[in-house]
């Protein structure tokens, strides 16, 4: 009798149970009924099956699902909660009414989306997929780029704007020469019959469709766009929220503030001002860490550049070093390359169990013969890592930092 109506008596035609067909099912039986009549409306078109009850006296069958099959019937998937059922049994079927307005404010919804898109962005735009369920909705369809913040914008607000017009929304059947001429919007390469069915939204949208909707696109309340992405190329994929979801996803947004205030110890409406005031802070402190760190450099440069030891003909440092990360180590490496021409270097850091090495040699040391590349690969090597790089810079990772001291005497050797 169709998906306009609450509920509807039916018979049981089909039963099936744990993938075979019954003539009877007891209490906690997963069970798929095929009724006579039936309200429930099936899963196609991208819009998700009804849910709901199943009832009889001492009978009650929760409804999780209800599938479309491709012969025409309605498959209702449920569990039985209480009695049991046979083959023509009369019972009362009853989908889930605040979970179908939930639908349909979506389904509604995800046609003036279609609209406000070819406003925007052009009649290019067409549907390549839909997905409408009670908690969001998304829409597939053709653009050659991804949109830009003020295209979302403009396409969120007509979308609201048609909402809150409160358009009365129309359904009839019709051919399919009629519904062309109307303008009505199809699914391209999609087969249709001589008779169709249109769904019109005062002036603004008509399009063919099979689904559920509003009387009238107010009972929407309002649109959210979440996010806007590619999921093939030139297909685009909008997610949105109406109706309880807008008012969901506001709570979650108002809950994200005060927490983030709380952490920034402010007041929500100062929230903006302060962000900037610590982003202000932070980079005035980094600025003032990375030269506390050029003088720490500077000053641990000239103590290992007293430590360094010849070797024919070219100054050789090695140093285990802790704190310092691969950026610390290469400036440090700098600084001492700056104070001497001929010089070859390995400097290690040791972070909890693992080691990363950094070698370097001067223009002139490159020269006779030095290669910082395969000396940190042999070097890292030995610490149970590997690595390696140019003659004049090379980095390298170890993972035994038992090793390291051993590691870094081979330099010498090595050089």
């Amino acid at each position: 009798i169709g998906y306009t109506n609450e509920t509807c008596e039916a018979e049981i035609l089909i039963i099936a149970c744990d993938g075979e067909l019954v003539d009877v099912a007891g209490e906690g039986s997963d069970v798929v009924i095929v009724t006579d009549k039936t309200v429930f409306y099936g899963e196609s078109g991208g819009q998700v099956g009804d849910t709901g009850v199943i009832t009889a006296n001492g009978l009650k069958i929760e409804i999780s699902d209800t599938k479309k099959a491709s012969d025409g019937k309605f498959l209702h998937h449920g569990k039985i909660l209480a009695g049991g059922i046979k083959k023509g049994d009369k019972v009362t079927l009853a989908f889930d009414t605040l979970r179908r307005k939930d639908i349909e404010k979506n389904h509604s919804t995800t046609h003036l989306l279609q609209k406000a898109l070819r406003e925007v962005l052009g009649t290019h735009v067409e549907q390549s997929g839909s997905y409408v369920s009670d908690s969001r909705l998304r829409f597939d369809f053709t653009h050659f780029s991804a949109m830009t913040k003020e295209e979302l914008a403009e396409v969120e607000k007509k979308v609201n704007e048609a909402i809150m017009a409160q358009y009365p929304v129309e359904i009839f059947e019709t051919d399919i020469k009629s519904a062309k001429e109307l303008g009505a919007t199809a699914l391209f390469g999609e087969k249709y019959g001589e008779k169709v069915r249109v769904v019109k939204m005062g002036d603004y949208s008509i399009e063919l469709c099979g689904g559920c909707h509003l009387s009238n696109t107010c009972f929407a309340g309002m649109v959210k766009i979440l996010s806007e992405s590619g999921v093939a190329a030139g297909v685009r994929r909008i997610e949105a929220v109406t109706g309880r979801g807008v008012i969901k996803y506001l709570a979650e947004k108002d809950a994200e503030t005060e927490k983030t205030a709380e952490i920034l110890k402010t007041s929500v409406t100062d929230i903006a001002a302060k962000a900037e005031s610590v982003m202000a802070d932070l980079k005035s402190a980094e600025r003032e860490i990375s030269s506390l760190k050029s003088k720490m450099a500077g000053g641990l440069a000239d103590e290992l550049l007293g430590s360094a030891k010849e070797v024919n003909g070219v100054k050789v440092i090695t140093a285990k070093l802790e704190g310092m990360d691969v950026d610390g180590l290469r400036k440090l490496g700098d600084s001492l390359k700056e104070k001497e021409p001929v010089l070859a270097l390995v400097l290690a850091d040791v972070n909890g169990d693992k080691v990363t090495f950094v070698a370097m040699a001067t223009a002139e040391a490159v020269k006779k013969g030095v290669h910082a590349g395969k000396i940190v690969k042999e070097v890292a090597t030995f610490a149970g890592g590997g690595g390696g790089g140019k003659p004049d810079a090379a980095q390298a990772g170890g993972k035994d930092v038992t090793k390291v001291d051993g590691a870094l005497a081979l330099v010498e050797t090595l050089i």
